[in-house]
């Protein structure tokens, strides 16, 4: 049988997906809109030091629950904003 503070664990890890997501998807345009423009010679070497740094959301990406994100956030129903009345 699980523990308490075991479920709580885990409760907290699936609220903490979107701010996952949210930071792949800034880096990720980061790269996009930033680094690949200058990519090459043309890029100074405090700008290739933040793309080392930035490179590392491949980890982030490997480690998110895919299934827990199609399933919750792009295939389930969304609640509606407002009753109607």
């Amino acid at each position: 049988m699980r523990s308490p503070g075991r479920v709580n664990e885990m409760s907290t890890t699936w609220r903490q997906v979107p701010i996952l997501l949210f930071e792949v998807a800034w880096k990720l345009m980061w790269l996009g809109v930033i680094a690949l423009p200058w990519w090459g010679n043309k890029l100074d070497a405090a700008t290739r030091e933040q793309v080392g740094a930035v490179l590392w959301a491949v980890i982030i990406v490997a480690v998110i629950p895919w299934r827990h994100v199609f399933a919750h956030y792009v295939i389930a129903a969304g609640e509606p904003s407002r009753r109607s009345q």
